[in-house]
């Protein structure tokens, strides 16, 4: 199970304040996400941000990108520079909040799934 709106507005509110990393009241991981795609682009999101990036921008995703040829061809063959455009365009930070426990809810019954179907 998983809901891609949920994620664009999560990874897209991560994008316009990377702060919320930092928040005790959130954890999220690569857990959280079902897609390669999207668990790239939130590895990158976390890095820059970690690294010292203040403003994260989608050329600042492919350029860190870059140095890894996998997750990169991934990047490319989604679109991603639109793709994060696009995030950013959309997110509501406003309303992380609610985005962010419906996105729990989720990995937590992914969680479940998966341990039952092993």
């Amino acid at each position: 199970m998983y809901d891609k709106s949920t994620v664009l507005m999560i990874l897209g509110s991560l994008i316009k304040k990377p702060s919320l990393f930092l928040e005790d009241k959130y954890s999220i991981t690569e857990q959280d996400f079902v897609e390669r795609f999207h668990t790239i682009i939130f590895g990158a999101i976390k890095n820059l941000y970690l690294g010292g990036v203040k403003t994260i921008t989608a050329l600042e995703i492919d350029k860190y990108l870059s140095s890894y040829a996998v997750q990169k061809k991934i990047f490319d063959d989604n679109n991603g520079i639109q793709y994060v455009d696009n995030l950013i365009k959309f997110a509501k930070v406003e309303n992380f909040d609610f985005h962010y426990n419906i996105l729990k809810k989720y990995t937590s019954v992914n969680k479940d799934l998966t341990f039952v179907a092993v």
